[in-house]
């Protein structure tokens, strides 16, 4: 999947299926995505985001990415962890990315709750938003995987 520079929050179509019977209370979920950034004429920022169905449950904010990068590889791991279950259920996620085209080259996200149904199955859902859709901008999910740790 490679998505275009865009002004706007956009979602990769590779996703991975979360079944209901996951939902059990301190069920940790790692997830692990693959991607390439390019960029090119200006520097942009980056913000990544991983959600359960249509709801975000962790943001890596405005990542800076250096100018003139070209499939340059970036590592980003989500952490997912079952506090509640429920049709208003919590579950707190973190997660870091890794990159030679990241200016400061490490970039966390805060630990943050999240209220979502996690009653029924669900998707795993990666996207992506950039400062500015300039052309020759894009980033490329070249892998996602999941882990559960029972």
């Amino acid at each position: 999947d490679t998505l275009a520079a865009a002004a706007s929050d956009v979602a990769f179509a590779s996703v991975i299926s979360l079944p209901a019977a996951e939902g059990v209370v301190d069920r940790r979920v790692r997830v692990h995505v693959e991607l390439e950034i390019t960029s090119s004429g200006s520097a942009v920022t980056v913000t990544l985001r991983l959600k359960l169905g249509s709801t975000t449950i962790c943001t890596l904010l405005t990542m800076a990415i250096a100018n003139s990068q070209t499939a340059v590889p970036m590592a980003v791991d989500f952490d997912v962890l079952i506090q509640e279950v429920g049709d208003t259920g919590d579950v707190t996620a973190w997660g870091r990315a890794i990159s030679a085209a990241l200016t400061n080259k490490v970039h966390l996200a805060a630990v943050t709750t999240t209220e979502v149904d996690n009653n029924a199955a669900a998707n795993l859902v990666v996207s992506a938003e950039s400062s500015a859709a300039t052309g020759g901008n894009s980033v490329k999910l070249t892998a996602i995987t999941a882990e559960i740790v029972r």
